[in-house]
């Protein structure tokens, strides 16, 4: 069976403190959850390899894994617990302690239209499973925010994978943020950075910005700027990258044009920000949420 997206990454148990009306709320996390759901949600066929306590598996099934979502699990494992301590005055501003469950997600690649790697950590992703993606074909998009993390003391820090290069000549389009990208280049030459990782042969990275956009560093269309757009509510931010990403994804897969595609995976952001959870909806409420946006002009999108 051919898969249209293939997510490899933890299924984390998400613990955030928002503030202090909303005080402590648990839900599952990690890239592998979040996108999941929205690709899921956006009708295309969905696998998620991953690694997690087999014993959650039912609280998963309310959000459609090992249902309409096909999971490959790592025999054994526990769940990872995040903890993310966001600030009182942004809710884009956050401190993270982490124990991680010590189970690399691991094994064989199903065929797959997109694949979509979602490290939270470095080591969290097994080296050969990186290396094994080199060959096949497709839509192969990582979020690096895992390459620049590192456990100690069960506290998260800043410090980028040593392999970096390595892994990232194994991808044609990557997510960062602006620290990111200056921790996987060593660089803080932003010309520079973006130089680096196109010679590695990566065709189009995306820089995000919270509320201030995002730009797109395309190899055959230069520099284009995604505007955000503004929640009608503020709720939690959490997978907000991850929902970005697969939808920015789904979108290339469905050939809308790169910044029509920017546009869609940052309206699905604002979106998500507005509920506590993943997202689940269609390309047409993304559409209305531009279309509203936009207001009386006219959004050629494709149909």
């Amino acid at each position: 069976m051919t898969f249209d997206v293939y997510i490899v990454g933890q299924i984390v148990r998400d613990i955030n403190y928002l503030s202090k009306v909303d005080s402590r709320v648990q839900t599952f996390g990690g890239t592998a959850f979040y996108s999941g759901v929205t690709y899921n949600s956006l009708g295309l066929t969905t696998a998620v390899h991953t690694s997690f306590d087999v014993h959650d598996k039912p609280l998963l099934a309310n959000y459609g894994f090992d249902k309409e979502i096909v999971l490959f699990n790592q025999e054994g494992s526990t769940t990872t617990e995040f903890n993310n301590y966001y600030s009182e005055k942004s809710k884009n501003v956050r401190f993270q302690k982490m124990k991680f469950n010590g189970f690399p997600v691991d094994g064989e690649l199903r065929n797959s239209k997109i694949y979509h790697f979602g490290p939270l950590l470095s080591g969290d992703i097994a080296m050969n499973v990186y290396l094994a993606l080199k060959q096949l074909p497709g839509i192969k998009i990582i979020d690096v925010q895992g390459l620049v993390r590192q456990v100690r003391k069960d506290n998260v820090v800043w410090q980028s994978n040593k392999d970096v290069r390595k892994i990232l000549s194994n991808f044609n389009m990557i997510k960062c943020d602006q620290a990111e990208l200056n921790c996987i280049t060593n660089s803080t030459n932003h010309n520079k950075s973006i130089d680096q990782l196109m010679q590695c042969g990566i065709e189009e990275i995306i820089v995000t910005n919270g509320s201030h956009g995002s730009v797109i560093y395309s190899k055959s269309e230069g520099e284009l700027n995604i505007p955000s757009f503004k929640p009608n509510r503020f709720k939690d931010t959490t997978g907000c990258g991850d929902t970005f990403t697969a939808i920015y994804a789904y979108s290339r897969l469905r050939d809308y044009p790169i910044y029509e595609a920017g546009l869609l995976a940052s309206a699905g952001a604002s979106l998500k920000i507005e509920n506590i959870g993943p997202l689940s909806t269609s390309i047409e409420h993304i559409k209305e949420k531009i279309e509203k946006h936009y207001k009386q002009r006219s959004l050629q999108l494709i149909a």
